[in-house]
């Protein structure tokens, strides 16, 4: 059930934030996620689908709409994380034993953890990327820094060498 209002609340977040050329086709692929979800829960394999299915309406918004790199991405990515983190518990709570006493909340907090580690690991990435686009004196001097860091690394890791040798 938590997994089935995660994957509607993201069909229902990229549906409104698609532009009106967008909204139909973005949010049908992301209503079939959704509808993949009990199927699943049920068979395994369709877990392909839930993910598969709103990353597809994400393309179909980036394509019509043609919007700027944003942060739209990481979170699609926390949300397609924990909807199969919890597809994942729930087929396991149907086919193993009780969990032990106190474990009925650690996999909830590490499904958890996982959704803001990928948030944060994409929003990175996206930072990296958007750096990389950038222009100016700042990226220039970032630039050599980080030049000077990798020849120090290297100088450091040649004299710890030549130190093990002698």
């Amino acid at each position: 059930m938590a997994a089935a209002c995660v994957a509607a609340a993201t069909a229902a977040w990229l549906a409104l934030d698609a532009g009106p050329s967008a909204r139909g086709p973005v949010a049908g692929l992301a209503r079939a996620g959704l509808a993949a979800v009990p199927v699943a829960t049920l068979w395994p394999p369709a877990l392909a689908a839930v993910a598969a299915f709103p990353v597809a309406g994400y393309a179909a918004l980036l394509v019509i709409d043609d919007p700027a790199l944003d942060g739209r991405a990481a979170v699609l990515a926390a949300a397609l994380v924990v909807t199969a983190g919890l597809v994942d518990w729930s087929i396991e709570l149907r086919t193993t034993s009780p969990d032990e006493p106190g474990g009925r909340w650690r996999r909830p907090a590490w499904i958890a953890v996982a959704g803001i580690a990928t948030v944060a690991l994409c929003g990175a990435l996206l930072a990296v990327v958007d750096l990389v686009h950038a222009e100016g004196a700042a990226v220039e001097a970032l630039g050599a820094v980080a030049a000077l860091a990798a020849v120090a690394l290297l100088l450091a890791l040649a004299r710890d060498r030549r130190a093990a040798g002698t």
